[in-house]
């Protein structure tokens, strides 16, 4: 049984998947370029995070914070509709490894632990589409018009 959500909170949702998705794809790019593999630890980060903040905007539960995406995402997804647990282990442990990147002295930059990390943001971007309704041409329109009182 498909879940009903607002229009306002599904295309929210979408904006935070897009946003996930350019991010995934800036992480495959830094990865790949054998330069900048602690960058793509930061976009792997950034990419899991939108989908994080997309899923709660779903249920219309907004995150002001990254200690409430990983609290929210846990008790609002995980806890209450069942969504693999796995995710929310994977956001926490990718925050973490971000934070070493931007901020630390050393983080192991081997390409196949970054090639790991894409694969499972991957899985983590394919698992949340799932939970994402489409965005109907009706639906677009009408939060075009809701949002901007000149159209």
């Amino acid at each position: 049984m498909r879940v009903l959500y607002k229009s306002q909170n599904v295309a929210r949702a979408h904006h935070w998947m897009v946003k996930a998705t350019d991010a995934l794809a800036e992480a495959r790019k830094l990865s790949s370029s054998g330069q900048t593999r602690l960058g793509a630890y930061n976009r792997l980060y950034y990419a899991a995070h939108h989908i994080g903040v997309a899923l709660l905007a779903l249920v219309g539960k907004p995150i002001k914070s990254h200690s409430a995406l990983m609290n929210q995402f846990g008790l609002e997804w995980v806890k209450q509709r069942g969504f693999p647990t796995s995710y929310a282990k994977l956001l926490s442990t990718l925050e973490k490894e971000r934070t070493m990147a931007d901020y630390g002295e050393y983080v192991p930059t081997l390409e196949r632990d970054v090639r790991r990390r894409l694969s499972k943001v991957e899985a983590f971007v394919k698992r949340a589409w799932k939970e994402v309704p489409p965005f109907s041409t009706g639906r677009v329109l009408k939060v075009l018009l809701s949002e901007n009182s000149d159209i």
